[in-house]
C-alpha cells in the first residue's frame, strides 16, 4: 500500500542506491510480475480450463500476497471461536414457562351475554330469496 502511494506521488526518480529507488524498484517488477502472470492465466485458461484455474491461482498469489495471510487469519479466527463454543459444553434445551394470562372475554360476561341475546339464536347470512327460489 504504502509503495502504491510513493509511487503515484513520485516528482522525480529517486537518488542511486537509495532505499526509495530498491523500494520502487521492486514495486515495479512485483507489478509487472503480476500483470504478466494476469495475461499468462487468461491466455492458459482459453487454452485448458483447468491449467487456466492453476495459472489464476498463482496471479492472485503475485498481485494480492496479503489474501493468502488474511485468509489464514480469517481460518485461524473460526477455529478458536468454534473451539470457544464446543467448550461452553452441549447446548440443552429448558422449558419456557409462560405466565398465565386471563382473558378479558370471560371477565365481563353479562356484557357478552347482552350481546349474545340481541345478535339472536342464528345470524342470517344474506338475502335469503335465493335459497327460497331454489328449493322450489
Amino acid at each position: 500500500m504504502r509503495a502504491h502511494l510513493l509511487f503515484a506521488t513520485l516528482r522525480e526518480p529517486p537518488k542511486r542506491g537509495s532505499l526509495r529507488e530498491l523500494v520502487l524498484r521492486l514495486f515495479i517488477m512485483m507489478r509487472e510480475e503480476a500483470e504478466f502472470l494476469k495475461w499468462r492465466s487468461l491466455v492458459v485458461m482459453l487454452i485448458d480450463k483447468k491449467q487456466g484455474g492453476e495459472a489464476f491461482d498463482e496471479y492472485l498469489k503475485a498481485a494480492f500476497p496479503y489474501l493468502e495471510v488474511e485468509k489464514t487469519r480469517e481460518k485461524s479466527s473460526i477455529i478458536e471461536m468454534l473451539q470457544k463454543e464446543v467448550s461452553r459444553g452441549p447446548i440443552t434445551i429448558k422449558k419456557v414457562s409462560t405466565p398465565a394470562v386471563r382473558s378479558r372475554l370471560h371477565g365481563n360476561k353479562g356484557r357478552s351475554d347482552k350481546v349474545l341475546a340481541r345478535i339472536g339464536p342464528t345470524i342470517p347470512l344474506g338475502d335469503t330469496t335465493d335459497e327460497k327460489r331454489s328449493t322450489k
